[in-house]
């Protein structure tokens, strides 16, 4: 079953992917060091607290919210960013294969590791669960 295929991986704040050092350490500054609790916070309260741009929120809170969705980590999220999937909605639209194409540099992920991502990405978005392998 592919839901149980997923490896466990925990993001740290000094990994995440398409952030300057600058937000980084903002964030750090301001007590922004779990990347979980950095995912759920609202862009506003991360500008506001951390005293960076909204764009540089918005983009500390999708690569958090990329990073730690079930499997993927801060590694497989810059591969992601780096292809164009730069947000858990874009992941959650993606094609599994193209997925796989971009971020698969080495043993992981595996294909099964792309759809369970996928699913857990269209669950969050708050869109259907397509499951690749149902008939049409």
């Amino acid at each position: 079953m592919d839901h149980w295929t997923v490896s466990s991986v925990t993001p740290r704040l000094g990994d995440l992917p398409g952030i300057s050092d600058e937000v980084r350490g903002r964030l750090q500054d301001a007590g922004w060091t779990d990347v979980f609790r950095l995912a759920r916070a609202p862009t506003a309260e991360l500008a506001y607290r951390a005293r960076i741009t909204p764009a540089a929120a918005q983009a500390a809170r999708q690569a958090a919210r990329l990073s730690t969705l079930r499997g993927i980590g801060t590694r497989h999220a810059a591969a992601l960013i780096a292809g164009g999937i730069a947000s858990v909605e874009a992941l959650a639209q993606a094609d599994p294969d193209s997925v796989w194409r971009v971020a698969h540099h080495r043993a992981r992920p595996t294909p099964a590791e792309v759809r369970v991502w996928i699913w857990a990405a269209q669950r969050a978005a708050g869109g259907p669960v397509k499951h690749t392998s149902d008939p049409p």
